[in-house]
């Protein structure tokens, strides 16, 4: 018999791999007693589902049956929201949301999702309205902003949508896809000047990607910065 870690590990790979669902119940029971608590096992599914180590399914049943045996545990209730959108259940996301905001709330985290899983619904007026309830809060939360500067865009509104996307990125400077996104828009715009900002960010998350530092070279000598785009188109042909 396993123990300890390996035991754990044993479990979630054996819970992963498609087992009935007697059994499957039985693998995450034991795998939550293994935990030290609700908010160290919210913690583990979240980290296993977004590497794809366990799938969304399997991580929200785990949850679930986690929730079952500490009925009210805030930490677990408020990791399932994610995983409902992501399966595409989106009216049981909200109700979870909003369970979660009857005991809490000004959780921003929380009712960012309330507002994504509004959007998602078709309801992107009440969406606008939670995020920007969420960023009067919380004028640190960059996620919100970009959900928020996402919806706009689809709109139309590309002035403000901008703004709060360009708001996200200086909040969240280790969100590659943010930097990226944002690039791709002002390179289609042509302002060279605000890619190579972009670009700048990304290039030193991925220092050693050819195609970035490419990118960034090009942007970079287009808005006048040589120097820069020497550096950057040097560094391209070093990693080539």
């Amino acid at each position: 018999r396993r123990t300890g870690e390996a035991e754990e590990h044993f479990l979630w790979s054996k819970a992963s791999e498609g087992s009935a669902p007697e059994h499957r119940d039985f693998l995450l029971l034991e795998v939550a007693k293994l935990r030290r608590g609700p908010k160290v096992l919210a913690t583990s599914v979240i980290d296993r589902a977004s590497t794809g180590e366990l799938d969304p399914s399997t991580a929200l049943a785990t949850l679930e049956e986690a929730l079952r045996l500490t009925p009210g545990d805030l930490s677990l209730r408020r990791s399932i929201p994610p995983l409902r959108i992501e399966l595409e259940r989106y009216d049981e996301a909200i109700e979870a949301c909003e369970s979660v905001l009857d005991d809490a709330p000004e959780d921003s985290f929380v009712r960012s999702l309330l507002g994504l899983a509004m959007e998602r619904t078709g309801r992107p007026d009440e969406a606008e309205r939670v995020y920007r309830d969420v960023i009067q809060g919380d004028d640190k939360s960059g996620i919100t902003y970009w959900r928020l500067g996402t919806l706009l865009m689809a709109r139309g509104e590309e002035t403000e949508a901008l703004q709060c996307m360009q708001r996200a990125s200086d909040l969240s400077p280790m969100t590659g896809a943010y930097h990226q996104q944002l690039a791709n828009l002002m390179i289609t715009r042509g302002r060279s000047d605000e890619a190579a900002t972009y670009l700048g960010r990304l290039a030193m998350l991925n220092p050693r990607d050819a195609g970035i530092q490419m990118q960034l070279g090009v942007h970079a000598g287009r808005a006048g910065h040589l120097e820069r785009a020497r550096r950057a188109l040097a560094a391209a042909a070093e990693i080539a």
